[in-house]
């Protein structure tokens, strides 16, 4: 196409968490942001500035990274082409670490275009302190990008920042089992065993950290009128006492502690189960609902900051004002006795994620503003 011929004279940058991490978090999407990228036929360079997995993840991989920026964005300056730098920052010390890089970038003429992901943000905006910190970050960054609508509401709020809103793509393997499925009803294997066994597996996948909601999903599990499993995948500093918890109220028979899990053992787990719960307080966008969508699972989650976004109510599962155990239990108890409405559900959220998160779609709207910060 010929918007792809243009977009091949114009190099992208991208700095962040490398790509081949395992741990989760911003690493997870990378692939899929260079997808996106590539889907729009832009020039593309990954340059990790943060490795997770390594013990000098954070400063040493910076430095190099940004002696490679430099030495290409010199390199890019000398051949003619266009240039922009799009850096993906986590929390903290990530954010004022690729804020001086960006900064850099500014003093040597090439447009810098930062995409927000850590949680934490929001915290910083509410606190005098914090709201300076965060003016000082973006300031660096001639345009600001968000995964939702309500990340963009809050920035221009708490900080009078115009962002553009740009949702995590989801990897290509998803929208694959997405489209593979999508004219099937979820899982006729899955409903068939729900049916004969009269027990529905609900999965919950994250890490096992406070504000994730895990605990209020155990509890619901006594307040419910069906026999249901769960499966709780990950780890954290909240294990011992879920598991503590699990067993004051007598569920061992049916709670199972699946551990850290990734690639085909977790998208085994999606396969077998039939409700994904997640009642995070904690998540920026939520990749794994996106996962957890593109598999054909209704989603029960919490109606809370950028979750309807990504989770619409009633379309591709049932999100609760409440995070109580009673509440969940009540939407959980739908959709266990009520086959039907999870595969309807199951459908919605595969025809919503292959629409909203796909990397094309993705990749479309960051060629948009891209376009916007080089001049043509």
């Amino acid at each position: 196409m010929p918007r792809n011929g243009q977009n091949n004279k114009k190099i992208v940058f991208v700095t962040g968490t490398d790509p081949t991490t395992v741990s989760g978090g911003i690493g997870f999407v990378m692939p899929a942001f260079l997808g996106g990228l590539d889907s729009v036929g832009f020039e593309t360079r990954m340059i990790p500035t943060y490795k997770p997995d390594s013990f000098t993840g954070k400063w040493w991989p910076w430095m190099c990274g940004g002696v490679r920026l430099f030495a290409s964005i010199l390199r890019g300056k000398l051949s003619g082409k266009s240039m922009v730098v799009y850096s993906h920052p986590g929390a903290v010390l990530a954010l004022f670490r690729e804020s001086l890089l960006l900064g850099f970038c500014r003093v040597l003429g090439v447009p810098t275009l930062m995409h927000v992901h850590a949680p934490e943000v929001d915290s910083y905006s509410e606190k005098k302190v914090g709201r300076l910190f965060l003016r000082l970050v973006f300031w660096s960054a001639q345009q600001v990008c968000v995964m939702t609508p309500w990340w963009e509401q809050r920035l221009e709020e708490q900080l009078g920042k115009d962002a553009k809103v740009i949702p995590d793509p989801m990897p290509e393997s998803l929208a694959g089992e997405a489209e593979k499925c999508l004219n099937k009803a979820k899982s006729s294997s899955n409903l068939e065993q729900s049916e004969s066994l009269q027990i529905c597996q609900i999965l919950v996948v994250a890490r096992l950290v406070e504000g994730k909601g895990i605990d209020k999903v155990i509890r619901s599990l006594p307040e419910m009128s069906n026999k249901v499993d769960l499966v709780i995948a990950g780890e954290g500093k909240q294990r011992r006492c879920l598991q503590s918890l699990v067993q004051e109220l007598g569920l061992s028979d049916c709670v199972t502690f699946a551990g850290f899990v990734s690639g085909e053992e977790k998208y085994k787990l999606f396969k077998q189960s039939h409700i994904f719960c997640l009642p995070s307080r904690l998540d920026s966008f939520g990749m794994v609902f996106v996962e957890a969508m593109a598999y054909g699972l209704p989603v029960v989650a919490l109606n809370y900051q950028s979750t309807p976004y990504v989770v619409p109510h009633d379309k591709a599962g049932i999100l609760v004002d409440k995070d109580d155990p009673e509440s969940l239990a009540s939407a959980l108890d739908h959709l266990a006795q009520d086959p039907e409405l999870r595969a309807k559900l199951g459908k919605g959220g595969k025809q919503h994620v292959l629409e909203k998160f796909s990397q094309e779609v993705v990749g479309e709207k960051i060629r948009q503003v891209i376009s916007d910060l080089i001049p043509k």
